[in-house]
């Protein structure tokens, strides 16, 4: 799942199974679980530029801070090692 937030982060648009998102909470993502509703939803976001645009612009609110994350693992690593 970590790469579904670093494309959130970067400002890409994430299209997903719901596989990918679990436990990741609501997410501006197209999600699907069959392989065709899968392959339209990158075909559209593919074809429709304002649909890629708002992904894209919605994104990074929606992924969390690294900085974050990073003082979170390092808090982890002194607890364990």
């Amino acid at each position: 799942r970590i790469k579904v937030l670093e494309a959130l982060a970067a400002g890409r648009p994430v299209v997903s199974t719901p596989a990918g998102v679990a436990g990741l909470g609501r997410l501006p993502a197209l999600v699907h679980d069959d392989a065709t509703s899968f392959a339209a939803a990158v075909v559209d976001v593919l074809t429709d530029d304002d649909l890629a645009r708002r992904l894209a612009a919605e994104g990074p609110a929606a992924a969390p801070r690294w900085p974050a994350i990073g003082d979170a693992f390092a808090d982890w690593l002194e607890r364990t090692t």
